[in-house]
């Protein structure tokens, strides 16, 4: 047993949490604090790949903007949304010199875009996913992708019809979501990338 360790207060570790940088998707101040286990499909890989064969691109919520930054390849229209100001300076810092406008809006209804306006809408981590937005901002044929938080968390690429199908389900009985839901596998099986 060491006895040279010390150990510090409770209110000492809030304090140095609380002065520790948020902003973007840095996570460095967790370095050997704590551990994840990163999933297998790679959110950004999959991001990237899709962002690669589509004119125009809407990333909510984007953070930082360093998942979309990863990508090698924008579209010719690359758009940003984010609501945290310190987000919107260090995304805009990062994302302008690549051509990417970012967008302060309030992550709520209406989306700050016309209709039919994209071909992919994007978002790792959706606080709140607003489907009848996504669908409205969507071209024909156009996909969406948010990657969803918990253990069933999963990255799907969406058509416009399934993302229809999503906000008929949200309204249904527990009966209805389940059919949806195995509705919405099939489809995206038969849309999501390999890999």
């Amino acid at each position: 047993m060491r006895h040279d360790v010390v150990m510090r207060t409770f209110d000492e570790l809030v304090a140095e949490a609380d002065a520790a940088p948020t902003d973007g998707w840095d996570f460095s101040w967790f370095d050997g604090r704590a551990t994840e286990e990163r999933p297998s499909w790679g959110y950004a890989r999959l991001m990237a790949e899709r962002l690669g064969t589509v004119d125009a691109a809407l990333d909510l919520q984007t953070g930082g903007g360093e998942v979309l930054a990863s990508a090698v390849t924008l579209p010719r229209l690359m758009v940003a949304t984010e609501s945290w100001p310190p987000n919107v300076a260090a995304a805009t810092a990062l994302l302008h010199p690549r051509g990417v406008a970012v967008v302060a809006d309030h992550d709520e209804p209406p989306l700050p875009f016309g209709d039919a306006a994209f071909d992919l809408v994007t978002s790792r981590h959706p606080v709140v996913p607003w489907w009848s937005e996504i669908h409205r901002v969507l071209r024909p044929g156009g996909r969406t992708s948010p990657s969803t938080w918990g253990r069933r968390a999963s990255s799907s690429w969406w058509s416009t019809s399934s993302v229809r199908s999503r906000r008929r389900a949200a309204a249904g009985t527990p009966t209805t979501r389940r059919r949806a839901h195995a509705r919405r596998a099939w489809r995206s099986s038969t849309c999501a990338p390999s890999g």
